[in-house]
């Protein structure tokens, strides 16, 4: 997910299932599982 910390700060986000791109698993993120990477 590529955002900008204002706006994923606005936003409301609640239990979300994403689904592994590589073996297809399903898993159950809340918004405190994400963060922002920092770039070099």
């Amino acid at each position: 997910m590529q955002m900008d910390p204002l706006t994923f700060d606005a936003i409301r986000l609640e239990s979300m299932i994403e689904r592994c791109s590589a073996c297809a698993h399903a898993f159950r993120f809340e918004k405190d599982d994400y963060f922002f990477a920092v770039e070099d």
